[in-house]
């Protein structure tokens, strides 16, 4: 029973042991708090939860770049036509296609650049011993 025992006592230390030499998960940022986080990044879990802030931002950029890409084709089509009237609804349908066409642009490019910066922060974490 002895021998039992130690042996549980041993496989537990050496669980507890891998468990701590893990790497911990990304802890998770908010806009607030990244200048702070970037200024004291000296871990890798300290670049990987920047790199983890960053892979959002570019989620929602993209989610944002469909959104707006709906809208223009919505746009594009015009008003639904009420008495044959055009008037100035159209000019307004006429000049927010352009307008979603250059958001969609520039929410592509933020999402380019946040997967940029999120792999510049993985490639840090990366190299920290």
């Amino acid at each position: 029973m002895h021998r039992l025992s130690a042996r549980i006592v041993s496989a537990f230390l050496m669980v507890l042991g891998l468990t701590l030499g893990m790497s911990q998960p990304a802890r998770a940022l908010d806009a607030a708090g990244l200048p702070s986080a970037i200024e004291n990044a000296a871990t890798t879990a300290d670049h990987e939860a920047i790199a983890a802030f960053y892979d959002s931002e570019a989620k929602t950029a993209r989610t944002q770049a469909e959104r707006h890409s709906a809208m223009g084709k919505a746009y594009a089509k015009g008003p639904k036509p009420t008495g044959g009237r055009k008037g100035s609804r159209w000019a307004v349908y006429r000049t927010m296609s352009p307008h979603c066409e250059d958001l969609v642009k520039g929410y592509k490019k933020a999402a380019h650049q946040y997967d940029e910066m999120a792999a510049a922060h993985r490639k840090e974490a990366s190299e920290i011993k």
